[in-house]
Parts: C-alpha cells; sequence; structure tokens
C-alpha cells in the first residue's frame, strides 16, 4: 500500500508522552493563573477595608504572605480580612522582614504610617 502513512508503536508513544506533558504544563499554568487571581480579589479587599475617621479605627494586620507589611484596614473589619487571607492555600514560602514603626494613623481617610520627616 504506497501512500499510506504507518505510524510504528513508538511513534504513538512519543505523541502520547508530548500530550500528557503539555497538558500538565496548561494545568500548573491555569492554577498559577488561578491562585494569582484570588490574591488579587483579596488585595482588592484590604484596600477596600482600609478606611477610618479616626486614628482607633486603624490596626495593622501585617505581615501577611504574600501582601507585604503593614497591611492596614479598619478595626471592623479585621476579622473578615483575617479570614479572607486565611482561606487561601499557600504554595510557596514568604519571608518578611518589617521595620517597626508606630501605630497606624489615619489621614484623609486611610489608615497609614504616620509620615516622618
Amino acid at each position: 500500500m504506497k501512500g499510506v502513512f504507518v505510524m510504528k508503536k513508538w511513534h504513538m508513544v512519543a505523541i502520547a508522552a508530548l500530550l500528557i506533558l503539555l497538558a500538565a504544563v496548561l494545568f500548573i499554568l491555569y492554577k498559577q493563573n488561578e491562585g494569582t487571581m484570588m490574591i488579587e480579589v483579596v488585595r482588592s479587599e484590604i484596600d477596600r477595608a482600609n478606611y477610618c475617621t479616626t486614628n482607633s479605627d486603624c490596626v495593622d494586620i501585617g505581615p501577611q504572605c504574600p501582601y507585604g507589611c503593614g497591611i492596614f484596614v479598619n478595626k471592623n473589619e479585621r476579622q473578615r480580612i483575617q479570614d479572607r487571607i486565611n482561606a487561601i492555600p499557600l504554595t510557596w514560602d514568604c519571608f518578611y522582614k518589617c521595620q517597626t514603626k508606630t501605630a497606624p494613623v489615619c489621614l484623609e481617610g486611610k489608615c497609614q504610617y504616620a509620615n516622618r520627616s
């Protein structure tokens, strides 16, 4: 039979292995993107929870991996934000060396460190 392509067994095994490898790579990329999106959603929630009218409204819940040092939220939002942070399973390690600063203050409706001159 001329013109008929006959695939050898090792060709089929190689193609199957490449397809499995491609599927694994795509799955890993999907999971990384999914984790990044979840983290960005929590970052947005942290930003919305950072509101105040007086200094006593502000609490620092940092450092939190992967959000960094000096995470400020309104004291009424503290537990909700902490629960959201803890709900995301982390697959990496974070090590922060945060400098000790003063307690957060309310400036222009946001909790932050006071500006030092």
